[in-house]
This record gives C-alpha cells, structure tokens and sequence, in this order.
C-alpha cells in the first residue's frame, strides 16, 4: 500500500508538531508506491525511445518550436491533433503496455478504496478505462502548470528518472487563499506546492483536478540553488537581469531522457453508465 508515503514527512503536521491542541485537517492524500512492475521497464523504455526516435519527422511538419512539444508527447500525432480527437492509439507499438495498465489498475482500485466505498470495485478492476500516454523529455522540456479534472484519478508510471531528472510539482488547491493570509513563512503543510522526486518503477496516483508541474532543469536548478533571497529579489522581478553572482546552469541534454508513462481514469459512473444499461453487467454483482 503507498498511502505511508503520500505526503513527505516534513510537510505533514502533526498534534505534536505545533500544540496539541491542533488538529491537522481537509489533509490530501497522493499516491506513492515504489518498485512497480519492475520486470516490465526495461522494455518499456526500450519501446518508448524507439517511437519517440522515429517521430523526428515531427520538426519538419509543424516546424521545429511545435514540433519538438508534439514529439515529447504520445497523445499528439505529427500534424499535432490530440489523440483524444483524432482517436488514434497513442501507445502503438509499446508492447507492455496493457501488462502495465494491468497493475496500475489494482494500485488505483487500492487508491480510490481508501478514498470511499465503491460498492462496483470488482467490476471496476475489469473494466476502467483509461487515457493512457507516454513523454519523453530533455532538459529544456518543461509542462506548465495544469490539471486532468475531466478525469476522477491521474497517474504517472516513470520509466526514466534519475538524479539528473527534475521532478514533478503539486499546487496546493489552497494555495490562492493561503497567498498574503499570514505575515511570515508558512510552516511545512501550509507552502504553496509540494514536490516529489521520483525514481524509476514510481506510480503516483492524484485527483484529476489537482494542479501539477514539470521543471525543466534549468528552472530547477534555479530555484533549487540559488540563495533564497537573491532568488525573490532578483530573479522573480519582471524584466530583472540575473543576480551579478550567480550563473545559469549548463543547460546541456539529458544523458538518457525523462521517460513516463501518464494514465487518466475515468469517473467509474461514466465507464459504467452505458455498460449498465446495454449489457446490465453491474448486475453481477447484486
């Protein structure tokens, strides 16, 4: 079960961290699990490198700035149109890609069971559907913040990631409300994001609509090691220069690219609505 691991340690608080007369409530679970499908990766990365090297064709099509985005991202094709539109398979040609969904499958049934009680679980190991996608990132590769709110769950499976790799961030839905609300630092549980460095065979699951984000390397490094003050008062000022001691990273590739895997499920009442009424297949279960 990943639920130990949902939130790090230094961001939970706890009666015995400030007073025991505080209670630390409306807390937000993630899914973390480690080493999953591990007998699969390797193919998997495998896989994915071959079909994100034979899209170079993409650069010449939509032209090197859109097509270098459309090529990173398996839901795009080389003219790119969204494979939710255009309703091509956005995971051809990776051979493990069904063992994968396979076992993402339990782990979100797990997920959504500690969230409530789902009287359909069984069927609902069977028969979620799934959008499912594969990115490829270097180090000048970023996404912005966004959300999968049509979707009940996101995940992400990562293939590739190493200490090189930057991580994925997560926006506190608070975060508008606590901005200006106190007159100091916040304390750990209260900050404006979360970030969450994987490694390779990690499955984080969250709500759909929960705000996330991928650095690229130099924002990272940026943030990361720049002294705190020099970064508030300098770099985050619009139309600022950089700090005069500071330097930008090398912004060189990736040895070996970010590879992940990203699999939306859908709201169970949406998967089984048609299905209840034209095969009535919930009522195996009454």
């Amino acid at each position: 079960m990943g639920y130990h691991r949902q939130v790090p340690s230094s961001l939970v608080i706890t009666k015995e961290g400030i007073n025991k007369s505080m209670t630390d409530y409306f807390h937000l679970p993630i899914y973390h699990e480690s080493n999953v499908a591990m007998d699969l990766i390797d193919r998997l990365s495998e896989d994915i490198q071959k079909e994100y090297d034979s899209r170079e064709n993409y650069l010449e099509t939509v032209g090197p700035v859109k097509g270098r985005y459309f090529r990173k991202l398996s839901c795009y094709d080389q003219d790119g149109v969204h494979c939710g539109v255009s309703g091509k398979d956005s995971m051809v040609n990776i051979r493990d890609n069904q063992a994968l969904q396979d076992v993402c499958r339990e782990h979100a049934c797990n997920y959504l069971n500690h969230l409530c009680h789902y009287p359909h679980m069984d069927n609902l190991k069977k028969y979620w559907q799934t959008f499912t996608w594969w990115s490829c990132f270097n180090s000048k590769d970023s996404y912005a913040w966004h959300n999968h709110s049509q979707f009940i769950f996101s995940a992400t499976y990562y293939v590739d990631i190493g200490e090189e790799h930057t991580p994925i961030a997560f926006r506190n839905p608070m975060g508008s409300i606590l901005q200006g609300w106190l007159p100091g630092k916040m304390n750990p549980g209260l900050q404006e994001e979360i970030v969450i460095k994987p490694k390779p065979g990690d499955l984080l699951i969250w709500p759909g609509w929960l705000e996330h984000y991928v650095y690229n390397k130099s924002i990272w490094d940026v943030e990361n090691y720049m002294p705190e003050s020099d970064y508030k008062l300098n770099y985050q000022k619009e139309g600022a220069g950089e700090p005069a001691d500071y330097e930008l990273p090398d912004e060189g590739e990736y040895e070996v690219m970010r590879k992940s895997i990203t699999i939306n499920y859908f709201k169970p009442a949406e998967v089984f609505g048609a299905m209840v009424k034209n095969f009535g297949i919930l009522n195996e279960q009454k």
